[in-house]
């Protein structure tokens, strides 16, 4: 190890430097011998309870062959592309062409329903508004996938336990 210590190498490197390659090889050793689970239709809805959609990036889908999310989108990645989406939700702000729209109900008759025996209420007693507000900035959206940098370490290397079937 003529070159350690040198002009770009501390002498630490002679510790750090086999410490990461331990780490590595471990590291890899533990992740090949998790237990990663298995989804089934039986516990789906709890996978899907502790990950909720946000509604912009992503939306609820089933797949109509097996009635479970799309496990094809997910093992091509295509759900890893978080980032460009990201980028092209920021280029539609920037342009000014995204709007964030909020319905309220209200009820016409809901005197009449709690007088009802019936807890059915017919279309024309419910009416919506709905309101608009054009996002000016990104701050103004909440990403419910960022739990915080060490947070979202924490439940990619240690997922939370979620039952067996």
């Amino acid at each position: 190890m003529p070159y350690i210590p040198g002009v770009y190498l501390h002498h630490f490197h002679l510790y750090l430097i086999p410490a990461e390659i331990v780490w590595l090889y471990a590291s890899y050793y533990i992740a090949c011998n998790a237990e990663p689970g298995t989804i089934t239709s039986n516990n789906v809805q709890s996978y899907l309870d502790h990950f909720p959609y946000d509604n912009l990036l992503y939306h609820p889908k089933e797949c109509q062959t097996c009635k479970l999310q799309k496990l094809y989108l997910v093992g091509r990645g295509i759900t890893t592309n978080e980032a460009f989406k990201w980028d092209m939700i920021e280029e539609d702000i920037q342009r000014g062409v995204l709007w964030q729209y909020e319905e309220q109900f209200s009820n016409k008759a809901e005197s009449n329903v709690r007088k009802r025996t019936s807890s059915k209420v017919s279309r024309d007693t419910v009416t919506s508004k709905v309101t608009k507000k054009r996002i000016a900035s990104l701050e103004e959206l909440d990403n419910i996938y960022d739990a915080g940098f060490f947070q979202n370490l924490l439940d990619v290397f240690v997922p939370p336990k979620l039952g067996k079937p």
